[in-house]
């Protein structure tokens, strides 16, 4: 039974071991800076959304996050899709992401990145 964060190195059953089966392979789970503002988005808007966003609708945050993307991507717009199935279930028509060449989609790691160039 994991006994710490999921890290590069976790707590496991009494042992340290080298955690080869979490989805923390870029380590932001721990980050300090990541992790402070998770504590102020609990604090602004509670513990969870309450369901998915395709149920609960977009927020003000799922926007500034695409916005923030599109910016850094260099492209006119993003859509963030909230699993790995969802993105493959969103991008999947068009997997060849040039049929839309000033938007970004984010995909999953499992089929690809759907992005521009």
């Amino acid at each position: 039974m994991p006994e710490s964060a999921s890290a590069a190195e976790s707590q496991f059953d009494g042992k340290q071991v080298v955690n080869l089966a979490s989805n923390n392979y870029l380590g932001l789970t721990t980050h300090p800076k990541l992790r402070e503002a998770a504590i102020e988005a609990v604090r602004k808007y509670g513990v969870g959304s309450g369901a998915v966003r395709t149920i609960s609708g977009t927020m003000r945050l799922h926007l500034d996050l695409e916005e923030r993307i599109a910016r850094f991507k260099n492209v006119e717009a993003c859509v963030v899709f909230q699993s790995g199935f969802a993105a493959n279930a969103g991008t999947g028509k068009f997997p060849n992401a040039t049929a839309f060449p000033t938007t970004c989609a984010v995909g999953s790691f499992s089929s690809g990145p759907a992005s521009s160039p």
